[in-house]
């Protein structure tokens, strides 16, 4: 399971409602979850606005894994 599946899941979103936090198409989002696309990082970054408590911290750990493995691209 995708790290944006399982943070969706966890805080019990739609896929809609994570698409239109982060200002993306409900397609867009599909594919990054599934894996079909590249997330761009400015798209990943957005996350860490979400949310101005604690889940910032997994937010950030989720961008990080990211940028580790190279699996983002820059707009």
């Amino acid at each position: 399971m995708s790290k944006l599946k399982e943070y969706r899941l966890k805080n019990n979103l739609t896929q809609a409602q994570m698409a239109e936090v982060l200002g993306i198409t409900l397609r867009a989002y599909r594919n990054y979850e599934k894996g079909l696309r590249q997330i761009p990082y400015k798209i990943l970054s957005k996350f860490l606005y979400i949310r101005n408590d604690k889940k910032d911290r997994e937010i950030s750990k989720i961008l990080e894994e990211y940028i580790k493995e190279g699996e983002y691209t820059i707009w």
